[in-house]
């Protein structure tokens, strides 16, 4: 996921470390020019702050955030894009538009950086070869999970799709080896999802516990932003 898009996910972040993000997203321009302590004096906190924040996106140090951070804003910057793509009552509806096309562009294009071609060619290879292709999805997702389904159905290839969180759980039991399962889930960490992705990794080893770890049935996880 792209740092700039990461740093306004402000829920995830300390009070200390939002001021730290609010003044990188108000002056970018000038964080490829200092240091952490200067960061952090210019935040009114401390560099220690800054490498906490460095170390909770995940990152070696503060070296690599401004790297990281500093190529992004030219990205943008040059693709036309602002870094502050909230909507407000202060919008117009030309900047309204501008916005929603910049965020659906930039999840096409995250999207398009963060996949492998040989993950794909492994994945088609394993739906070409399925008997069945099962979903697991709760709430909305499960609406993306029937149009998915659909679209499978109209390739003649067979899906199912069950509504309720219990039918599910008792398929994830139960699923043949010669099934593809596509578990959709907006965060990764619904707990019921887990459950049943693990219940669809033992069935797999029970039916082939020589190919474990080569993926006879790949269990993919979507994060829906």
């Amino acid at each position: 996921m792209k740092l700039l898009k990461v740093l306004q996910d402000r829920d995830r972040f300390s009070i200390t470390e939002q001021a730290v993000i609010d003044y990188a997203l108000a002056h970018p321009g000038e964080i490829s020019g200092l240091s952490a302590r200067q960061l952090g004096e210019r935040a009114f906190t401390s560099s220690a702050a800054v490498i906490r924040l460095c170390q909770k996106l995940g990152m070696g140090g503060y070296t690599e955030f401004r790297v990281r951070f500093a190529s992004e804003v030219v990205q943008d910057l040059a693709a036309g894009r602002t870094l502050d793509k909230s909507i407000t009552n202060k919008d117009t509806i030309r900047s309204i538009m501008d916005k929603v096309a910049c965020i659906e562009a930039d999840a096409l294009e995250e999207t398009r950086s963060g996949v492998d071609p040989a993950i794909i060619m492994r994945t088609t290879f394993l739906l070409e070869h399925a008997e069945n292709i099962d979903f697991y999805a709760q709430d909305n997702n499960i609406v993306l999970a029937q149009f998915a389904s659909y679209c499978f159905m109209h390739a003649q290839k067979y899906s199912t799709v069950h509504m309720t969180t219990n039918i599910q759980y008792l398929q994830s039991l139960s699923a043949p080896a010669t099934h593809v399962a596509f578990i959709i889930s907006r965060t990764g960490e619904n707990r019921q999802l887990i459950e049943m992705a693990r219940n669809l990794r033992k069935q797999k080893e029970s039916h082939h516990p020589a190919d474990v770890g080569r993926g006879s049935r790949r269990l993919q996880v979507w994060r829906m932003r």
